[in-house]
């Protein structure tokens, strides 16, 4: 939907249909027309339900509104759904919304922003666009019109902010608040990654990945392979060719199904095992570095510019490659996620450390 009442924060209406769901509906009905008609004009009454089925389907896309009024002064909001004008409606009082939340909703082809009103498992939709920085501000309009934190869950997990102190950053509202006092507590008695301190740097090696990720690739590709010599290569080798054919093409299914899948699951398999990931935290900010056979890759993330510090589930890849609940560095709007692999009281332990450095 999409805010049609400007700038007003004591009636903020929302609207969504027509515009281009016109044609696309139009594609369904109109078709459905034509072989409505043509059912009655030649007796194929068969064809009618049918026809009729899309003309309903295109006209819920032509004719189908739905809207979202808040009115920040009777403290109430109405959502409602119709064909050009309301038909059902429903009611609520605005003071059990106790968030503004902004989520991303990732497809095949695209990315949509979504913002929603919350409390608990109870949710208004209110707005959506494709462009971030739309969302971003359409979270904070309604935030401050409605005297709520907004729940930022772009880059990974969730975290919530004050719209006063939108652009704050970690180092400033733990500064604000007193919170840069706590403690670090003990590191945890067993723990996967390695950590060494030198300095005001703490260095954290994360650990490696385990053998199934390194050999279960090879696996299978020696299972293809496999296929390949019986389904293929035998009969290759008995079948009757003219002239040198057979010398030749056997040689060439040889390298190309067999020897070069090898190579590549070897390859793949001693990059898995060599690479080195390693995170260093300082008062100055985050630097990751990822070696791999050839290339490293480092990355530094300023302190000022950390916004939150918290684990949580990654929005895309961890910087590790682990899909688990991660530790996340928020800045700006981007995200760093690592440590899928370690224990939650580990995660835990590291978060609390990035905090205390970086804040």
């Amino acid at each position: 939907m999409a805010r049609i009442s400007g700038d007003n924060t004591r009636r903020i209406e929302y609207r969504s249909g027509g515009g281009c769901m016109i044609p696309f509906g139009a594609l369904f009905a109109l078709p459905g027309l034509a072989a409505m008609a043509a059912g009655i004009k030649d007796g194929e009454f068969v064809a009618i339900p049918f026809g009729f089925l899309f003309v309903v389907i295109g006209s819920i896309f032509v004719f189908g509104r739905k809207g979202l009024i808040l009115d920040t002064e009777s403290g109430a909001y109405e959502k409602w759904h119709g064909l050009l004008t309301p038909m059902k409606r429903a009611a609520g009082r605005l003071d059990r919304i106790d968030r503004v939340e902004l989520k991303v909703q990732r497809g095949d082809d695209s990315t949509w922003y979504i913002v929603t009103l919350r409390s608990g498992d109870f949710k208004l939709d209110a707005f959506q666009s494709g462009n971030t920085e739309e969302a971003r501000a359409e979270a904070l309009f309604l935030a401050k019109a409605l005297k709520v934190k907004i729940s930022d869950g772009l880059g990974g997990g969730e975290i919530l902010l004050d719209p006063d102190h939108l652009n704050e950053s970690l180092r400033e509202r733990r500064a604000r608040t007193g919170d840069g006092t706590a403690k670090l507590p003990p590191l945890p008695g067993v723990t996967r990654a390695t950590y060494k301190i030198e300095g005001d740097c703490l260095e954290i090696e994360l650990p490696k990945k385990s053998l199934a990720a390194a050999y279960v690739p090879l696996v299978l590709v020696f299972g293809f392979c496999a296929g390949v010599y019986f389904i293929i290569l035998r009969p290759l080798r008995v079948l009757p060719m003219p002239g040198n054919m057979q010398a030749i093409t056997v040689p060439v299914v040889i390298g190309a199904f067999i020897g070069i899948p090898i190579l590549t699951g070897l390859l793949a398999s001693y990059r898995t095992r060599v690479a080195r990931m390693c995170v260093r935290v300082s008062r100055d900010g985050i630097q990751t570095e990822a070696r791999g056979i050839i290339r490293e890759k480092r990355e530094t993330i300023p302190a000022r510019e950390v916004v939150a510090i918290l684990t949580g589930k990654p929005v895309g890849a961890a910087f590790d490659g682990s899909w688990k609940e991660c530790v996340i560095v928020r800045y700006g709007a981007k995200s760093l996620c690592f440590g899928g692999n370690l224990p939650a009281q580990e995660k835990e332990w590291i978060r609390a450390a990035l905090e205390k450095m970086l804040g």
